[in-house]
């Protein structure tokens, strides 16, 4: 039976995919707390920036002091940034909705040093206690 080039080709490209593509990168569970001068950051996010050149950040949202995402395994800058909401004020826009401040200093996000490392062997579970000083 004769075939075409172009079909024997996307029959080729098919299987390699079936075959190559599937693997991916394995990915991680992590998980957390993030408190802030001792109480739990109530809404955010953690951010964890791949040491390695050419990975994409990976995050997920803090939601009442804990975070849960995946993340590729490796050493990680940590970044953190929290919400919260600001008590309103009789000049507010009742139309706008609840007005909210960014709080967690800069040493834990733009200037942040914290550091992690995502392993395939787990448990990787990572406590942040953050302070204002």
């Amino acid at each position: 039976m004769f075939r075409p080039a172009k079909a024997d080709l996307v029959a080729m490209l098919g299987l390699v995919c079936i075959l190559g593509c599937g693997g991916g990168i394995e990915r991680q569970r992590v998980s957390g707390t993030v408190t802030f001068d001792g109480q739990p950051v109530e809404r955010g996010e953690v951010s964890f920036v791949p040491e390695k050149p050419g990975q994409s950040p990976e995050g997920g949202v803090i939601q009442d002091g804990k975070f849960s995402f995946e993340a590729v395994a490796g050493k990680k800058t940590v970044r953190i940034r929290g919400s919260r909401r600001l008590p309103p004020q009789p000049t507010d826009d009742p139309d706008s909705g609840p007005l909210y401040e960014d709080f967690i200093p800069a040493k834990y996000n733009t200037d942040s040093k914290l550091t992690v490392e995502v392993t395939p062997a787990g448990p990787n579970v990572f406590p942040f206690d953050l302070t204002s000083q």
